[in-house]
């Protein structure tokens, strides 16, 4: 009697523990200080897409804008990466303040 197995059935027998153990993805993020913050992206998004960046004149240590393409977006985005998400910006801004100045 011949059986027919799936593939991933097969990949169990084959490489032993690839069946029973979990894994995942590492998220992409640098150590700033003592904080693990997500790495600014360094590819234009969409036009009309909103993007924070740290911007040190600013209380909260980030700004907002909408990509369009021009020479601004593309200086922010090579000079020092944006985010798409403002609580990752925040944290950015807050990791390199303390580790800048020394306060929390």
């Amino acid at each position: 009697n011949w059986s027919i197995r799936g593939h991933h059935s097969i990949l169990c027998d084959v490489v032993e523990g690839v069946c029973s153990k979990q894994y995942r993805i590492k998220p992409n993020t640098v150590r700033i200080g003592k904080y693990d913050v997500a790495k600014p992206m360094k590819e234009a998004p969409a036009d009309g897409t909103t993007y924070f960046w740290l911007d040190p004149r600013e209380e909260s240590g980030i700004e907002s804008y909408t990509w369009s393409g021009d020479d601004y977006d593309h200086n922010t985005i090579s000079n020092s990466g944006i985010w798409l998400n403002k609580e990752d910006a925040l944290l950015a801004a807050k990791a390199i303040r303390e580790l800048l100045t020394g306060t929390e």
